[in-house]
């Protein structure tokens, strides 16, 4: 560590920023540089100002020695080649950079609630089939406030759910448990997911393999109804049934 008072310190490149301080110790004569010693690069590209004959690129873009964009929505896949430019961040993609989709549905992996569905089924927006919305086995139980018990009304339901698994035993179904509002995330979405759980014991109970039944939580994220009223919150708290094959 250079001492003031023991003459002019280090710098071994000339840019002006002391050899102890200087990140980037190359000697490009005349080159601007900022106050770690290194060339300007406004758009963070990795290419200085000096060089790059395409600034502006957007935060994460892959560029070329220039600073030229290559692959415009960092999915790994050259522009050149990417048949889906601007997919999401972090979106698992195909060779040719559109989101990758297993089961062929047209519903992304990442969004796919249902995956291994039939290229040819006919699926909602979460990759589940559909054409079971319209059977009375897809209604909602419905919960008392903070609490995972099933109330004595869900016992027709899950009867009716019963009967359905039995009637079509090549189905199988996804048990969503849901909250209301009040409390942190963090505990609704446990709650959410002892909910479902209730309901898919009540259906091993009846005789349903627990191979045909799945399970997952949604915390209060996905209400169908006001969180501001007392009705919307009591209908927000359920556990919903979707085929899924």
């Amino acid at each position: 560590m250079w001492v003031e008072g023991e003459g002019r310190a280090p710098d071994f490149d000339g840019d002006g920023v002391p050899d102890d301080l200087d990140l980037c110790e190359v000697e490009m004569p005349g080159v601007p540089v900022d106050e770690n010693g290194c060339p300007w690069d406004d758009d963070r590209d990795g290419v200085p100002n000096l060089i790059d004959r395409c600034p502006g690129t957007r935060p994460g873009a892959i560029v070329d020695q220039w600073g030229c964009v290559i692959d415009g929505d960092a999915d790994g896949v050259l522009d050149t080649i990417d048949e889906c430019p601007d997919t999401a961040a972090d979106t698992l993609v195909d060779p040719v950079g559109c989101a990758l989709d297993s089961d062929g549905d047209g519903i992304p992996d990442s969004q796919d609630v249902c995956p291994g569905t039939p290229a040819d089924a006919d699926v909602g927006a979460n990759g589940c089939i559909n054409g079971a919305a319209n059977l009375p086995v897809l209604q909602a139980v419905h919960f008392e406030f903070n609490k995972d018990v099933l109330k004595p009304t869900a016992n027709g339901v899950l009867d009716q759910v019963v009967e359905y698994l039995n009637a079509n035993p090549d189905l199988r179904i996804l048990i969503v448990g849901h909250t209301d509002s009040k409390g942190t995330d963090l505990y609704n979405l446990d709650l959410s997911w002892r909910r479902a759980r209730s309901a898919y014991q009540y259906l091993i109970d009846a005789g349903v393999s627990e191979k045909r039944l799945l399970l997952a939580g949604k915390g209060e994220y996905e209400p169908i109804d006001s969180t501001g009223s007392t009705e919307g919150r009591a209908l927000n708290r359920r556990v919903e049934f979707l085929v899924i094959e």
